[in-house]
């Protein structure tokens, strides 16, 4: 129920490196949310890949997504969010615990996908696109991406191209929506921090288009948090529970 209590939403980033400049931009983006009574903490992975950025990035990260998962279980936090498009360790840590474990990727897609009809996505490098596609046809949205178009930036290098983000992901949005007749926009990076409003004004006042524009780590908050007030849970015979005397960690008690 809202407002019983302080509702507690741990994010998960798989990366084992993170700054706190970044922890605290990644905070301002679901910040809204405090006034909804919701606490929101990070945790950063022991170990795993500097960024994810292709296939074997996401297996490097999986394990120790499924162990912060574990972790904040035990700690009694209410969902998990990984922050991260691709999802890493998902399907995993949904068996692994019984709190909510949601996926920026699959929600802000889920989200557009109810806001229109033909999706494009504008996210980092070329070789996130067949990861993108390929979660769009597990998450029964194949029909709905149309379009994933990259600006060419790395992961690792957004917080330092910050002046011609705003630029590159406009031009980007833009050719979606004229050459391939995109109707809703995500944003296909979590790195993407506090560029959603803007892009989806300058597309409405330069050139008058009307198109949402979907920032991935706020929509998996509202979807953990929904899920959470409802009393929603991940199916058991879609999610089985994992045997946790066979996984290969131990959880202090």
């Amino acid at each position: 129920m809202v407002g019983k209590h302080p509702l507690r939403i741990r994010i998960v980033t798989p990366l084992c490196d993170v700054s706190e400049e970044q922890r605290r931009a990644t905070l301002a983006e679901v910040v809204q949310f405090t006034d909804l009574g919701i606490e929101f903490d990070i945790v950063a992975l022991a170990a795993g890949p500097a960024s994810i950025e292709n296939p074997i990035d996401d297996a490097l990260a999986a394990p120790q997504v499924v162990v912060e998962a574990l972790k904040a279980e035990q700690a009694g936090i209410d969902a998990v969010i990984i922050d991260c498009m691709g999802d890493p360790g998902l399907m995993p840590a949904r068996e692994a615990v019984s709190i909510p474990v949601v996926g920026p990727g699959e929600a802000s897609l889920h989200f557009a996908a109810m806001m229109g009809h033909r999706v494009g996505c504008v996210s980092v490098l070329e070789s996130v696109r067949p990861m993108l596609f390929a979660h769009a046809r597990a998450y029964g949205l194949a029909e709905k991406l149309v379009s994933v178009r990259t600006i060419d930036v790395p992961v690792l290098e957004i917080e330092h191209n910050l002046a011609k983000l705003s630029e590159l992901l406009y031009l980007e949005s833009h050719r979606m929506i004229v050459q391939d007749r995109v109707d809703t926009i995500v944003l296909g990076c979590t790195g993407f921090l506090g560029v959603a409003d803007e892009l989806e004004q300058r597309l409405r006042t330069e050139a008058n288009y009307r198109v949402p524009v979907i920032s991935p780590l706020p929509a998996a908050a509202l979807l953990a948090a929904s899920m959470v007030w409802g009393g929603l849970r991940h199916s058991r015979r879609a999610y089985p529970q994992a045997d946790r005397t066979r996984l290969p960690l131990v959880i202090s008690q």
